[in-house]
Order: structure tokens, then C-alpha cells, then sequence
């Protein structure tokens, strides 16, 4: 990660201060709607098998190919937002996702569905790299670990609203209704993104970029790129990422709401109720472990026992039901929190992807590498899945 501002916090003085946070909290926003979409096939799943004849593998392709464009679209979304800018596109993708929600709330037949579901993933592909490189822009160095929470608690705080609130409007107004009203909340932030949002000045990026990029004037940005692409450790660290978040795609962004409501005897407002307990506990995690993480040591073993305590979490709520609610409410509050120290992957390996540019107006494709290896991981994970439901 390209930081524009190193121990040279006084250049944010220059800027002004009250626009900066503004712009975060509208990347937030768009966090925020990124969650509610990816995960509102788990609250309606019933609802889309019986509109649309689907068996669980039908509702797994549905549901995945989201995941498919978000595979395909970030390998562009780098370049598109550092040489065309971050408002106007940034903009256009949330547009992109209201458009697709439009689409998937009127959908008589399946192959439109996957279209719009298609189209919301090509839009959310942009969220999270555009907000990084909006706060890698605005705001000094020594803000980046706080700036990293608030983006994990916006889209946590999306995840649990996309979850019994959401349940709650689909059981009143019903699924398109619901889906219909999500479309016109992009749409006003799409708005809002516009009017508020601003291109930092040319001058002052050439100021920044003085000071942070002389020892790399001639370095072309490939080559950076390409040798934090060949460090073994990225690997290691991609493989442990993707494979740590891929329980919460998969339980907590499909099957979690069926699983709870057949395996517990659950309401359909009780079962994504407690589904949000694993977000609630992803996002009070977050400023924890951002906080706890400079002091410890060894970080790898911090993340081994943590991500252990999660995978015993989950195992005992899939396998060891049925149990008392408020036990299964715990489990679950416990998977997410503990699940949360493989953020720390990000921290690991900045020293490999902050080697791949040192140029302000390349930092969304540094971005990418580090965010692209969860989207493949959990991508494979769903394949795997279908594989199983097939036999």
C-alpha cells in the first residue's frame, strides 16, 4: 500500500480536514450497501427457490455469480480508478449496483436474475478499493489503522442490517418490495457521492508525490508488482485469508438463515438475527484487534489460535445442535470475533505490496493485490460447495 503522507503529517493541514471525513463516511456508505447486497440471497432463499423453481444448486449459481464478476472486475478496477479518477467512477458503480438490484427485483425469469445479480457485482467490485485509495489520499499515515476499522465495522454494520432488518421488511412489504427499495438508497447515494465528493488538486499530489517518490522516479510500476507477486509469503498469507473468511461467505451469505431455521427450529426472524451476531462481532473486533495488534509480537501465532477458536465455533454450531439459543447466540458472536484477527494478513504484508508503488496515482493497483485474494479464495469455496450438492 502507497501511504501519500509518511511522517509528514503536517501536509493534512493543508487540506481541508471537515471534506476529508466526509468523503470516508460516503466510502463507508458504499461498504455498507456493498454487505446488504452480497448477503440478501441468505434472507430470501426460500423466497427465490420457490419464484424461480430452484433447487440448491440453482439458488448456489444464483447467488455465485456475483462472486464471479467480482472475480473478473477487480482486475480493472485498480487502473480505472487511478488514471480516470475516483468520483465519477466511484459514482457510476453505485449506480451500477442500484441498476442491477432494479433488475434482480423484477426478474420474472432466472436468466435476468443472474444479470442483475451479475451487474451488482461488476458495481461493489469498487467499494472497498476506492475507499482505501479516497483515505490513502486524504487523510496522513498514522490515521490508517483507524480508517481500516471503520471499514470493516461500515460493512459488518451492512452485513447485520442486510440480515433481520432486512428479513423484517421482506416478511411486511415482500422480497421485490424490499429489493425495489434498496435499488432507490443507491440511487440517493450515488447523489450524494456526487455532489460531496471531490478530486484531491493536482498540486497537491504533485507535492506529495515529490517528497515520498524521488528513489522511485524510473521504477516502472510492473516491477514493484511483480516482485511482491513472487514472494512466497503473499501466498501463504493469501491462502490463510481467503480460506479464513470463506465460512462467512458461505454460512453467514447463503445457507446460515436455512441451515439455523431446519437444524434449531427457528422463525425466519429469529435465524438472521442471530446471523448478525457473527457481523456484530466481526465489527466490535476490528478497532479491538487494530488496537491490540502493535503490541504484540507474534502475530502469526496471535492468528493461529484466534482463527482456531472460530473454526471450533462454527463446527460446534453445525455439528453439536440442537443446543439452548442463547448458546447458539454466543457461538456465533464468538466465530465472528475471533474470526477478525485475519485482517492482521493486510498489516503482514504491507512491507511486500508497499514495495509495488510509491506513486500516489497507482496506489488502487497496489490496492487490488491485497483485496483480490479473499474473492478468489471464496470463489473456489463455492464451486466446491455446488460440487457437494451436485453429489
Amino acid at each position: 500500500m502507497a501511504y501519500p503522507r509518511d511522517a509528514n503529517a503536517s501536509m493534512f493541514k493543508l487540506i481541508d480536514a471537515n471534506h476529508a471525513i466526509l468523503v470516508v463516511i460516503l466510502c463507508a456508505a458504499f461498504l455498507f450497501y456493498k454487505y446488504m447486497l452480497q448477503n440478501f440471497p441468505s434472507v430470501m432463499a426460500s423466497q427465490l427457490m420457490d419464484s424461480f423453481h430452484l433447487q440448491g444448486v440453482g439458488l448456489g449459481v444464483l447467488s455465485g455469480v456475483y462472486f464471479w464478476t467480482y472475480l473478473i472486475v477487480p482486475l480493472f478496477v485498480g487502473v480505472i480508478l487511478d488514471y480516470y479518477g475516483t468520483r465519477w467512477v466511484t459514482s457510476g458503480a453505485i449506480f451500477c449496483c442500484a441498476i442491477g438490484v432494479f433488475i434482480f427485483s423484477h426478474a420474472e425469469q432466472l436468466n435476468m436474475a443472474i444479470w442483475g445479480r451479475a451487474i451488482v457485482g461488476v458495481g461493489v467490485s469498487f467499494a472497498t478499493v476506492a475507499y482505501l485509495k479516497l483515505a490513502c489520499i486524504w487523510f496522513p499515515k498514522k490515521y490508517y489503522a483507524l480508517l481500516t476499522s471503520l471499514l470493516v465495522a461500515a460493512a459488518m454494520m451492512g452485513a447485520v442490517c442486510g440480515q433481520m432488518p432486512l428479513a423484517w421488511l421482506i416478511h411486511h412489504v415482500g422480497w421485490r418490495a424490499s429489493l425495489s427499495d434498496l435499488g432507490w438508497v443507491g440511487v440517493i447515494l450515488t447523489v450524494l457521492f456526487l455532489i460531496f465528493v471531490r478530486e484531491p488538486t493536482s498540486t497537491f499530489l504533485s507535492s506529495i508525490e515529490s517528497k515520498n517518490n524521488q528513489a522511485w522516479e524510473n521504477q516502472h510500476l510492473w516491477y514493484g508488482i511483480l516482485s511482491a507477486v513472487k514472494n512466497k509469503q503473499n501466498w501463504l498469507l493469501t491462502g490463510y485469508s481467503g480460506l479464513a473468511f470463506a465460512p462467512v461467505v458461505i454460512f453467514c451469505g447463503l445457507w446460515g438463515n436455512l441451515f439455523l431455521q431446519k437444524a434449531y427450529n427457528l422463525d425466519k426472524l429469529i435465524a438472521p438475527t442471530l446471523i448478525s451476531l457473527v457481523f456484530v462481532g466481526l465489527g466490535i473486533a476490528s478497532p479491538l484487534f487494530a488496537v491490540f495488534a502493535s503490541h504484540i509480537r507474534n502475530r502469526c501465532s496471535f492468528m493461529f489460535y484466534s482463527t482456531l477458536i472460530s473454526a471450533a465455533s462454527i463446527g460446534l454450531v453445525i455439528y453439536a445442535h440442537p443446543m439452548p439459543i442463547w448458546m447458539l447466540g454466543g457461538l456465533l458472536f464468538l466465530f465472528g470475533f475471533s474470526l477478525d484477527a485475519f485482517p492482521m494478513v493486510f498489516t503482514k504484508r504491507e512491507f511486500f505490496i508497499s514495495r509495488a508503488t510509491k506513486r500516489i496515482n497507482h496506489a488502487a493497483n497496489a490496492i487490488v493485490l491485497k483485496n483480490y485474494d479473499i474473492i478468489v479464495v471464496s470463489l473456489n469455496t463455492k464451486r466446491i460447495q455446488n460440487l457437494i450438492f451436485k453429489k
